[in-house]
């Protein structure tokens, strides 16, 4: 199959495409730049009237940038004005073409939106996990350090009632109490430990 020739090329790409003159002005774009930007010509504006103003300072130092250099490929990312009205982002792949009076740069166009948001999103849902996991750290660290102070008196009570005359059954009875009541402040001294370690409060003596 023939190559296409490169103006059909440029037509039919996906990506937004464009030829700025050495003043940074639109000489000619492709359908997906003007699908990019929601308007039917580009042609004959700049890259800027599509910026937020934060972003076209930016775009003049960068632009100027790769202008004082013969050959330059270099990458721009910001947000832009996509035409609907939403926060949109695009990555420009900045090329030199020509020198002197003929000189141009290619511009390819990329949209981050998708991505960006994506990502947003990924890091709203990882610190929504982080603090949902946090306050189940705290809660168990606030109620094991709340179940060991009745359990320090039952097992400390018990103590004090075998130490008195009790008849065979009932210092059979007591020493089941003491042994269980032992038992579970063990289990609630490892979740202690555990909560903490996820809470990150954890000191070491």
């Amino acid at each position: 199959m023939e190559p296409l020739p490169f103006v059909q090329a440029f037509e039919l790409c996906p990506l937004g495409m464009a030829f700025l003159g050495d003043d940074g002005i639109i000489l000619s774009a492709n359908r997906s730049l003007g699908q990019l930007l929601h308007r039917d010509s580009v042609v004959g504006l700049r890259i800027d009237d599509f910026l937020p103003p934060d972003e076209q300072v930016r775009w003049a130092e960068f632009f100027q940038g790769n202008r004082a250099h013969e050959a330059c490929a270099d990458t721009f990312q910001s947000s832009y004005l996509s035409g609907e009205g939403r926060d949109a982002w695009w990555s420009l792949r900045l090329s030199c073409l020509g020198t002197g009076a003929q000189r141009q740069f290619y511009v390819v166009f990329e949209d981050e939106t998708a991505r960006r948001i994506d990502e947003q999103k990924l890091r709203e849902a990882c610190q929504l996990a982080e603090g949902a996991s946090r306050a189940k750290s705290e809660f168990l660290a606030n109620m094991s350090h709340e179940i060991r102070t009745p359990l320090f008196t039952i097992t400390g009570m018990t103590d004090l009632l075998r130490l008195g005359e009790l008849k065979l059954d009932q210092a059979h009875h007591a020493g089941q109490i003491a042994s269980a009541a032992q038992h579970l402040l063990e289990l609630v001294n490892e979740v202690l430990d555990f909560s903490k370690i996820e809470a990150g409060q954890m000191s070491l003596e």
